[in-house]
């Protein structure tokens, strides 16, 4: 691991700190994380995507990261998406998740 990937990364491994490094021409990024929920989606996007190293895992010799290098083009930026809706939508929606709920545990 990069030294200053290190000094960048210097929050505990407990807070799950996490780190993505490229530049603007790069094809590929570096991402460094301590967060268990972002290394099993690497892991998962590595068994499904020859584009994606997981160059290490986390161990006690680099601090408890995950180093992987991942395309560019799988970084995202999403907005939380929030649906307002009134009494009656709401009524209605609990209505069909409680028939569907009912079907699946039928079959």
């Amino acid at each position: 691991m990069k030294e200053n990937t290190k000094q960048a990364l210097s929050a505990n491994v407990e807070q799950g700190a996490t780190g993505i490094h490229y530049c603007s021409n790069d094809e590929t990024m570096e991402i460094t994380t301590a967060d268990r929920t972002l290394m099993t989606k690497i892991r998962h996007i590595a068994s499904k995507s020859k584009d994606v190293v997981i160059d290490s895992g986390p161990s006690a010799e680099n601090g408890g990261f995950m180093l992987a290098l991942v395309p560019v083009k799988y970084l995202s930026f999403k907005v939380p998406h929030t649906r307002v809706m009134t009494d009656e939508q709401k009524k209605a929606a609990a209505e069909r998740l409680k028939k569907m709920r009912k079907q699946n545990t039928n079959n």
